[in-house]
């Protein structure tokens, strides 16, 4: 019997545009192959290594958005503008992050969740389903020991 091994197809590489955040060394990366809505050779945004951002799924980090430390992108999670994943989150899913948002801390996101402008989930949340947070917008409130979002995402009651 034939031993058949998988062989993980790469789908970015790392170029040799570098930069500094929170004194790690992060790494462009380029598209090394086609997949989802990405094309052969397109520049994405940032990342440490291999570990932040999975080569599995249609997951991409675009623009100037980062994935550092032990942070990581993975299923079908899309992060794009200023926003940011790092120390030991996790978005995976559906996951949609865009302006200046973070996922930081022991932050686990999935699911369809979209998070935009200067929204910061971090410590031990976790975040799935449908859920829309949006720093603009009334679309969000806080109360004294829980955050409830509504409109089109119906209604949540996330403990923290």
């Amino acid at each position: 019997m034939a031993m058949i091994m998988k062989i993980k197809k790469m789908k970015y590489e790392f170029t040799k545009e570098t930069k500094k955040v929170d004194g790690k060394l992060l790494y462009r990366i380029r598209a090394f192959r086609d997949f989802g809505d990405i094309d052969k050779g397109q520049l994405g945004g940032w990342a440490e290594g291999n570990w932040n951002l999975s080569h599995d799924g249609d997951c991409w980090i675009h623009d100037d958005a980062m994935s550092y430390d032990e942070g990581s992108v993975s299923g079908n999670a899309q992060i794009y503008d200023n926003a940011k994943v790092f120390y030991k989150a996790k978005i995976s899913g559906n996951v949609e992050m865009s302006d200046t948002a973070i996922a930081c801390g022991n932050a686990n996101i999935s699911g369809d969740v979209v998070l935009s402008n200067n929204v910061r989930i971090g410590g031990d949340v976790i975040l799935s389903g449908n859920i829309m947070i949006d720093k603009r917008s009334k679309k969000h409130f806080r109360k004294e020991n829980y955050l409830e979002t509504r409109e089109n995402y119906g209604r949540r009651r996330l403990q923290r």
